[in-house]
């Protein structure tokens, strides 16, 4: 489950307000940020990264059912992963 200052960091990118969504928009970061620490981004990467699991949560809120992330989602993580820590 994501941590309070995630979400709502999240739901500040998205424009979401009120709380109606936040069981939904915790299980896609959690979707988002498992998807980029599989991919080798450190927590404390993705902790500090809140709007580009923003652009993640955004894509997989609004599947087009092609079940693929963005080439720009994609293209951040790896540079976070190049990155390190």
């Amino acid at each position: 489950m994501a941590d309070s200052a995630m979400l709502a960091s999240v739901k500040n990118a998205l424009g979401i307000t009120g709380d109606a969504m936040n069981d939904t928009l915790n299980g896609y970061i959690a979707i988002v940020c498992a998807y980029m620490a599989n991919a080798g981004v450190s927590s404390a990467r993705i902790a500090a990264s809140p709007f580009i699991v923003a652009r993640g949560v955004n894509e997989v809120w609004n599947n087009d059912g092609t079940a693929n992330f963005s080439q720009m989602f994609l293209n951040m993580v790896s540079q976070l992963v190049l990155m390190g820590d």
